[in-house]
């Protein structure tokens, strides 16, 4: 999936995952997606919940992993 600001849906490849398909449902339909028919934060957060930590990102597991306290150990301003 890539998506620009301006242009919409630029490239949509691919079945649709079930944790995608509620936000998709309006484009699927045949809506405009400029500007997108849902929050993009709200789309990126069901998916690193489903497929990256298996739990918000603000919520500590049983096994005290908080995925917000991971650490980041160098970064480039580039």
């Amino acid at each position: 999936m890539f998506v620009t600001k301006e242009d919409g849906v630029v490239v949509d490849q691919g079945e649709r995952l079930p944790v995608e398909r509620p936000f998709w449902t309006a484009i699927d339909r045949g809506a405009g997606d400029v500007p997108l028919p849902f929050d993009p934060e709200d789309f990126g957060l069901a998916l690193a919940r489903a497929h990256m930590f298996g739990r918000g990102i603000a919520d500590r597991g049983t096994d005290g992993f908080l995925p917000l306290e991971l650490p980041l150990r160098r970064f480039k301003l580039c």
